[in-house]
């Protein structure tokens, strides 16, 4: 198999793909830099909610990013949220660990910047999500592949 042959399979073009490689890589580090300062902190602390939503975000924006989800956008704007949140919080704490994790987060919203069309996140936000649908969906039987 050729670099061509191989560029040919791959539904993104060589310079998406890298630039998708070098925002997980970046995802990790933040996700990673986060976990520290959030294992230092008490217990009873406020402040391990704001990073767990940030840890459960990043989760969920990797693997969106896996199954090349439509959704995609809309993952990367509730992180790029999360990053924000997280670090003015790393900011207030102050130490070495947490501001390198603050740093980490705000390289981390730059990227997911180029990656989220806010206009499309808002327009799909405010006409998809209703109560109407929201009802619609709790009241859907649920049958299974495997059910009778």
């Amino acid at each position: 198999m050729t670099a061509n042959t191989l560029n040919a399979d791959c539904k993104l073009p060589p310079s998406d793909m890298g630039e998708a490689f070098l925002r997980s890589i970046v995802v990790e580090n933040c996700q990673s830099s986060c976990e520290v300062v959030a294992a230092q902190l008490e217990e009873t602390s406020g402040e391990h909610e704001v990073f767990n939503d940030f840890i459960a975000a990043c989760s969920e924006y990797s693997t969106a990013v896996a199954r090349d989800s439509r959704h995609r956008s809309r993952y990367a704007a509730w992180t790029a949220e999360r990053c924000n949140e997280t670090a003015e919080v790393c900011d207030r704490i102050g130490d070495a660990q947490a501001r390198r994790c603050a740093r980490w987060c705000r390289l981390l919203m730059q990227e997911l910047n180029r990656e989220i069309s806010w206009d499309g996140v808002k327009k799909v936000m405010n006409t998809e999500v209703s109560w109407g649908g929201v009802k619609k969906v709790l009241n859907t039987e649920i049958r299974l592949p495997w059910g009778g």
